[in-house]
């Protein structure tokens, strides 16, 4: 699924609060900043879905620990866009009468 610009905006927001945090409860460095923003900006210039979102992230939390909270937040929000998505298929299905193929797509959301 692709992502707008809203979204990497939103991502470099809650990036730069997380590196106030980090700052303010010495979790990071002044030294450390130059760096990454550097990764910050490139790293976002280049995605273009949420799978590339997901390995920034990764990336972003393996460097800084302190981005852990942000991949966890992203893959929950992924998760819950495509099960939005498949409950609407599921309901769209139950409308045009194939009920039974409803059921067996509602049944592949539960059991995620």
């Amino acid at each position: 699924m692709d992502i707008n610009d809203q979204h990497k905006k939103e991502l470099e927001r809650k990036i730069l609060e997380q590196i106030i945090d980090g700052l303010e409860d010495n979790k990071l460095t002044s030294d450390e900043l130059p760096t990454i923003a550097g990764f910050v900006l490139s790293g976002l210039e280049n995605v273009m879905t949420h799978e590339q979102v997901m390995k920034f992230l990764t990336d972003l939390s393996s460097k800084w620990p302190i981005f852990q909270n942000l991949a966890l937040l992203e893959k929950g929000e992924v998760q819950e866009a495509h099960e939005d998505k498949i409950e609407e298929q599921v309901l769209n299905l139950a409308k045009s009468g194939n009920v039974e193929e409803a059921i067996s797509l509602a049944k592949t959301v539960t059991k995620s």
